[in-house]
């Protein structure tokens, strides 16, 4: 009976590791996932901007979008990147992404951000601000003739973290 039980006890921990793996595995391919969405939509609209610097002669705008585009793609194609980073980090992904997209936006694009400093810290998925702040710009700006503003803010509420990208 020892044995037995020595033996399911076994099995069940093997289980247990098994089902640990499959849900590490299913986190990294939504963050690949998350990862390829990112990539065409704003690769092609950031050439399309630095493509309008070049033609209108405003090199030193270029060289930034170069330098910040760069610096996004290599954030994003990251091998090694963790499932969770720190706010902090998400929002200087953020900043980077929105300085490229104001240069796309010119003076249209007004972003407040009002960012507890307490949320600073906590862990959130990788790239989980990016695609609503993409989608505040692409339907609720892109269309407009008129400025926008886009608000981004994190705050702490009791234990858990309160992420908003609202567009007006």
């Amino acid at each position: 009976g020892c044995v037995h039980a020595f033996s399911y006890f076994v099995e069940a921990r093997e289980r247990e590791l098994q089902a640990s793996r499959l849900t590490a595995q299913l986190a990294q391919a939504r963050l690949g996932a998350l990862r390829m969405q990112l990539n065409p939509h704003f690769l092609f609209n950031s050439l399309y901007a630095l493509l309008v610097l070049v033609r209108e002669g405003n090199n030193a705008d270029a060289a930034r979008v170069l330098e910040l585009l760069g610096d996004i793609l290599r954030q994003v194609l990251r091998s090694n990147q963790p499932n969770e980073v720190p706010l902090e980090e998400e929002l200087t992904f953020l900043e980077q992404y929105l300085a490229i997209e104001q240069v796309r936006f010119s003076d249209r694009l007004d972003v407040r951000w009002h960012i507890d400093e307490r949320a600073r810290q906590a862990p959130v998925p990788g790239f989980v601000l990016q695609p609503l702040v993409e989608n505040a710009t692409k339907h609720g700006l892109a269309k407009r003739a008129d400025a926008g503003r886009i608000d981004i803010s994190a705050r702490v509420l009791d234990d858990r973290l309160e992420l908003t990208v609202r567009d007006d």
